[in-house]
């Protein structure tokens, strides 16, 4: 088994940033299986040697992969971990994967370093990048690209589609609330630990504070944070009442027709929207059904095609009606 070269810290702060940190541990793995990969979260283990095994995983760091998004820009958390790779280290080198984010959307100090966006181009920029620094054990770099790269491409091209995927119905809103409510309280919990293992005392005595400005905001960051967990945690309680009022919406039986005798043709179907599918009607399909009752369907049709559709066999499946 040959000898690893290269020691690399993965940086991360936030739910879709830890997603993408943990994604590229594993390809990196798979492309260099001998460079030693860390990744906080899942190789450090929180309690007494908390501060120790940060410490020593830093220390033997000399290249970093900060893992950025739209919302961790300012993260006191990833200013750390990226003073700890530089400090006392001329020749180390930390690169910035770009997930959602522009070059020019990123302020010093992580405005300085290597920056690639998650697309084709910016992850083979990496790897190439990091290939020129494995030493004796690097691949031929058109080896590298055309045989390695392009094999491995559609599956990690398909891997990061996944995070793209915007998911907006109830059921997977509220797992993504209770997501980022777990993920908040994992932030919050590495924030204290900073504050405990690095009093502000000390924070003033490291050279990387003067560096890359790192907190004596971190008081300031883990209000922030106790305040975002509040708001999601509300926004957690409208969603499932929004969840129960739809469940119990489909629990409904079928309705009669005759129960709506009263109604013009535009109120008929409006109420059956709300009522079989629980939701306004779209223009269109409004326009359909009121254009066809004038024709040939009679309301019984209307209710019986509402009932049957496919709109409304998702939502039964999704929220366990039957």
């Amino acid at each position: 088994m040959s000898k690893r070269m290269v020691k690399l810290f993965i940086s991360w702060s936030g739910k879709i940033s830890y997603e993408i940190a943990n994604k590229f541990k594993e390809w990196l793995n798979d492309i260099f299986p001998d460079i030693e990969i860390f990744v906080s979260n899942d190789d450090l283990r929180y309690g007494r040697s908390w501060e120790d095994g940060l410490r020593k995983e830093l220390n033997k760091t000399n290249y970093g992969i900060i893992c950025l998004t739209k919302t961790n820009l300012n993260s006191n958390w990833i200013l750390f971990e990226s003073g700890g790779i530089l400090k006392g280290k001329p020749k180390s080198i930390i690169w910035t994967l770009l997930y959602n984010v522009d070059e020019q959307d990123i302020k010093r100090p992580l405005g300085m370093f290597q920056h690639c966006k998650i697309n084709k181009k910016g992850i083979l920029k990496l790897i190439k990048e990091i290939n020129q620094e494995v030493g004796e054990n690097n691949f031929d770099e058109k080896k590298l690209e055309y045989e390695i790269f392009d094999k491995r491409w559609p599956y990690i091209q398909k891997e990061i589609n996944k995070l793209k995927k915007n998911k907006t119905n109830l059921k997977n809103a509220l797992n993504d609330i209770d997501k980022e409510i777990e993920w908040s309280r994992n932030e919050l919990n590495r924030l204290e630990n900073i504050k405990k293992a690095f009093p502000i005392h000390k924070l003033k005595k490291m050279d990387e504070t003067k560096l890359l400005g790192l907190p004596e905001s971190t008081e300031r960051s883990i209000e922030e944070q106790k305040e975002y967990i509040k708001k999601k945690e509300k926004t957690k309680r409208i969603t499932q009442k929004a969840e129960n009022e739809m469940i119990k919406c489909l629990e409904l039986p079928k309705p009669n027709w005759e129960d709506f005798g009263d109604y013009s043709d535009e109120d008929f179907v409006e109420a059956m929207y709300n009522r079989i599918l629980c939701r306004k009607s779209d223009k269109k399909g409004k326009t359909d059904y009121v254009n066809q009752l004038k024709i040939k369907l009679s309301r019984i049709d209307v209710i019986d095609d509402i009932w049957d559709s496919k709109e409304r066999k998702k939502k039964e499946v999704k929220y366990g009606i039957k």
